[in-house]
């Protein structure tokens, strides 16, 4: 019984994606292949294979991801939540 649960890894703590339809795509936020699957939680673009060997504490948030492309933040920039 715990064999067939041990064989297949499943999504590290549950990150959560969304498919976003349309072109362009944007770059995973770690690897950076174009994807159209968004990591929900912290709302960066993320492809299948990284969510699969990652877990959500690894992902960068909006902000990270933003600077890390060399977009120049105002300080008091917040993501939009609802």
């Amino acid at each position: 019984m715990f064999d067939s649960l041990m064989q297949k890894p499943r999504v590290s703590h549950d990150i959560r994606l969304i498919r976003v339809a349309g072109d362009p795509r944007e770059e995973c936020c770690m690897c950076g292949t174009p994807t159209e699957t968004w990591a929900e939680a912290k709302d960066v673009p993320l492809c299948m294979s990284c969510a699969e060997t990652s877990n959500v504490f690894s992902i960068p948030t909006k902000r990270q991801w933003l600077v890390s492309l060399g977009v120049n933040l105002d300080p008091n920039w917040r993501p939009y939540s609802t």
